[in-house]
């Protein structure tokens, strides 16, 4: 974790400077409003965005390819996610361990004992169908942790205790290695136009920090207790002076000729629009105030915001907005760089990249104008901010700092706090032969090149300004995470 290379810095004499970005809060939320044909019945903040939101975030950062456990989308014939009885089970899926290969194989995991606690079943392997032929193992105590059941696959209950005997899931799965391409796009796939995006769901459970697949969706068609979808449209940013907002809109009409009663709903993105063997991930999930009745002929309508706004010393800037859109949307669209010029591009797995050199080619090379970067203005943060407003040079002559480039690492949680996260830092030397005070700081992300780099994020030092001395040392922590 970068806490242990952060403090290896700050043990070295460098000051540290430690901030934070945390979702659901002030900086990055949802709000939602639900009609019935044109009442509005809800309006408000939503429940949460989901570890799939800040880890999906931190793949883009990284650049990592993710060696993943997939939720396979669909197979023919077959039901794909199977959720009998066993609601509150979820997977921690940030699979860089994943080891299953890339055959689609079936994970089942089944209540097999009740007490304090409740005791489980598990089986992974290439045989589909229920039940398994056989068991990995039986009798495992629920800890109400992450539990690990190899190949890098592992889950979380969020109960201990009051499960159903005999309650179980089933999951087909697909591994290999996924880039982080379209892992924001709310664009449901071709093939399966009613399988992702913002998905209806029954079940009025709580939200969960590690949710994976919505509980109780409400299928596509006109049978008994569904819906019909109709299609899902990603509006562009809206920006006023301090928020900027997408909006992530469906309907569903009631053809079933019986009342059809919606809690709330699921963000749900696949991870590679193009393929048709995707994964996928809740990126977000919320849960109504009361039950949402669908009469027969009635139509359900949710606007889904993702929203963020400033707080006291700044935080996620309109850019950020613009290009999430263009992944949300899978689309192309401009964003101004930090020269104030418009960058009309498409969708691509480098957006939000930090990092001081490209991946693929390093054609660019060491660019000291991406990633976490410090200046000495203290002009308060504006939603429109296209850049630091006097950025500190990258070099050893008078007013500028060396730069050596910023770690993102991988997402760690705190189910105590409710909470996931994962850090970038940077470090910087002040070799200029005088002091130099740093009184600003940005996140500068590239879309494709570092030749376009866009102001993410933007904080005046809400602890004070931070003197940095002649052959001192500076790191910088942004930690971004969101909090249920």
């Amino acid at each position: 974790m970068s806490t242990n290379i952060f403090m290896d810095f700050v043990k070295a004499g460098f000051k540290p400077v430690e901030l934070s970005l945390i979702a659901n809060k002030e900086n990055l939320f949802l709000e939602k409003d639900v009609y019935i044909d044109d009442e509005l019945v809800e309006s408000g903040r939503s429940h949460s965005l989901t570890r799939g939101f800040i880890t999906a975030l931190q793949a883009v950062c990284s650049q990592l390819s993710i060696g993943a456990f997939n939720n396979v989308v669909s197979m023919p014939g077959m039901a794909t996610h199977v959720i009998s009885g066993l609601p509150d089970l979820h997977i921690w899926d940030y699979g860089v361990t994943y080891t299953g290969g890339s055959t689609v194989r079936q994970l089942v995991v089944q209540i097999d004992g009740t007490g304090t606690p409740d005791t489980f079943k598990w089986y992974y392997g290439d045989q589909v169908g229920y039940p398994p032929p056989s068991w990995n193992a039986t009798g495992v105590a629920i800890t109400g942790d992450i539990q690990y059941l190899g190949n890098g696959i592992k889950i979380i209950f969020s109960n201990t205790t009051g499960h159903v005997l005999g309650g179980y899931q089933r999951i087909y799965t697909s591994g290999g290695s996924i880039m982080p391409s379209t892992v924001f796009n709310f664009i449901p796939h071709s093939s399966y136009p009613y399988e992702t995006g913002l998905i209806f769901d029954a079940s009025a459970q709580a939200v969960h920090l590690f949710e994976h697949y919505p509980i109780s969706r409400i299928l596509n068609g006109t049978g008994n207790g569904q819906l019909q979808y109709a299609g899902l449209s990603v509006t562009p940013p809206a920006v006023d002076a301090t928020s900027s907002q997408i909006t992530i809109t469906r309907s569903a009409s009631n053809g079933s000729g019986s009342p059809v009663t919606v809690n709330g709903f699921v963000l749900f993105a696949p991870r590679n629009q193009g393929n048709s063997w995707s994964g996928y991930d809740v990126m977000a999930r919320d849960v109504f105030s009361s039950s949402k009745v669908v009469n027969a002929g009635s139509t359900i309508t949710v606007n889904s915001r993702i929203k963020t706004s400033l707080g006291a010393s700044g935080g996620f800037v309109r850019q950020f907005m613009d290009l999430l859109y263009r992944q949300a949307g899978y689309t192309s669209y401009g964003a101004l760089d930090i020269s104030n010029t418009s960058r009309i591009e498409s969708y691509d797995y480098r957006v939000f990249n930090p990092l001081s050199i490209v991946p693929y080619g390093n054609t660019y090379g060491w660019n000291p104008n991406t990633g976490l970067v410090v200046g000495t203005d203290p002009t308060a943060v504006s939603m429109t901010d296209i850049a630091l407003k006097s950025i500190i040079p990258h070099g050893s002559g008078a007013g500028q700092l060396r730069w050596f480039g910023t770690i993102v690492d991988p997402p760690y949680y705190d189910l105590m706090a409710k909470t996931v996260k994962f850090d970038m830092y940077a470090a910087f030397k002040n070799d200029s032969g005088g002091a130099i005070t740093v009184k600003e700081i940005g996140w500068y992300g590239t879309h494709a090149y570092p030749a376009y780099a866009y102001l993410l994020a933007r904080m005046v030092n809400a602890n004070g300004y931070v003197t940095v001395n002649n052959g001192d040392g500076l790191i910088v922590k942004l930690t971004i995470g969101i909090q249920l």
